[in-house]
């Protein structure tokens, strides 16, 4: 049995680029919680730029909509998002 990895396409469009990067932040801290910065970055600038692609941003506005919230010891989900 071979395991084959799936990746999918680049994004075609700005809407696509950001909702994929949005999507990338939540499942970084739902699979790491409680994540703090910088290891949300070592997993994030894995696929996107530093200088194209800021992390801070993206993290603000995750958090503005209600799905991540700021703990003691890092970056946790809020209770509802499960």
């Amino acid at each position: 049995m071979t395991l084959k990895t799936y990746r999918l396409p680049p994004p075609t469009t700005e809407r696509n680029i950001a909702e994929r990067k949005y999507k990338k932040v939540a499942g970084i801290v739902l699979h790491n919680e409680p994540v703090d910065l910088a290891h949300i970055g070592l997993i994030y600038y894995r696929t996107y730029s530093k200088r194209e692609h800021p992390l801070r941003p993206v993290v603000k506005k995750v958090m503005r909509d209600g799905y991540i919230r700021r703990a003691r010891e890092g970056f946790v989900i809020d209770g509802d998002v499960r």
